[in-house]
């Protein structure tokens, strides 16, 4: 049986998913819009902070994509990464220092932040032998790092 904060949650959920449509279908200003006005404000009623962390990464990577970059890696640096610390969620912290890397490396702003969070989130996922470790490794290879040679945060063995 769903309790109403259940029912809520699920609504919460069918708004993000609606957006993220939004996105693929090349709509991202309007995804955007109801990532910010819509749905962002279903995760704060329920004080989910898992989810906010997961809409504020989505919102950021919209704002990188529109040129925004200093707002969105200050979403990224605030609001997304220190969340999913605080929560113990490893697998999804490295998935968005994967993702703030990415922005980082495609915008050619903070190259050697964007390694370091390279080389943090494959640790993280060789420690948790999970498969992101090849896609980490292949982003690290594409940027002239040998990652089976990485063994700490400065790339050195």
């Amino acid at each position: 049986m769903f309790s109403q904060l259940d029912e809520r949650h699920a609504y919460a959920k069918v708004l993000r998913d609606k957006a993220y449509l939004l996105y693929l279908r090349g709509q991202p200003a309007q995804a955007l819009q109801d990532l910010e006005e819509k749905v962002l404000p279903w995760f704060v009623q329920l004080d989910d902070k898992q989810q906010l962390a997961e809409i504020k990464g989505q919102i950021a990577d919209i704002l990188f994509l529109q040129d925004e970059q200093e707002t969105a890696f200050d979403i990224y640096e605030k609001e997304v990464l220190p969340v999913y610390e605080k929560l113990g969620d490893k697998r999804m912290l490295l998935v968005a220092q994967v993702n703030l890397a990415i922005q980082c490396l495609q915008s050619r702003q903070n190259l050697e932040y964007a390694k370091e969070l390279l080389i943090t989130a494959l640790q993280s996922a060789r420690d948790m032998q999970i498969p992101e470790a090849s896609q980490i490794e292949a982003v690290l290879q594409q940027i002239g790092i040998v990652a089976n040679n990485v063994n700490d945060a400065n790339g050195k063995p």
